[in-house]
């Protein structure tokens, strides 16, 4: 991949170790974006989100930070590991690499994690869609600046309906028991 970039991009100077920032996605369930902490506001609050493997396993993640680590485990390290054996002697900076590889290549049977920020899923094989924003806003498509502001009377009428996700016992990484 660092060598495609060369290619491209001869200006630029890269390392042999490609990595990158933030990533942020749209929730696969709601379509609404997954905030990361830090740029969350009363209209549009961060919410817990889960990773969802094919094997009925998620990872719970309270405040997303950024970096597609979802209840201490790595997105890209899943991606990878859902598509690939791996023996016990590979590890997590290699499967990862491999995982944005993945990520970022034109291969069609890939099996892909699952991102939610809800409790209750079945997994389906959809690559999560990226966030255009960068995880800052609620994206739903638009972007609408003037519907950002509202009354604070509003915000406190409604947010009595809201229930908190309450940490319902299963550990990352388990099966639903």
């Amino acid at each position: 991949m660092v060598k495609k970039l060369k290619q491209s991009f001869p200006s630029i100077s890269f390392s042999n170790t490609f990595k990158m920032g933030c990533f942020s996605w749209i929730a696969q369930n709601s379509e609404r974006s997954i905030i990361m902490d830090g740029y969350g506001t009363r209209r549009y609050p961060c919410r817990t989100a889960y990773m969802w493997d094919n094997k009925g396993r998620r990872w719970r993640q309270e405040t997303y930070e950024g970096y597609g680590v979802f209840g201490g485990k790595d997105y890209y390290v899943l991606l990878a590991e859902m598509n690939k054996e791996y023996g016990p002697d590979v590890d997590e900076e290699t499967k990862r690499k491999e995982g944005i590889d993945l990520e970022f290549s034109t291969a069609t049977d890939l099996l892909y994690p699952n991102l939610t920020d809800c409790k209750v899923w079945t997994w389906k094989n959809e690559k999560p869609r990226q966030c255009p924003e960068q995880g800052s806003c609620d994206w739903q498509g638009t972007w609408d600046q003037e519907s950002d502001s509202e009354d604070e009377n509003d915000y406190d009428s409604r947010r009595k309906h809201v229930k908190k996700d309450k940490f319902d016992g299963w550990a990352n990484g388990e099966t639903k028991p």
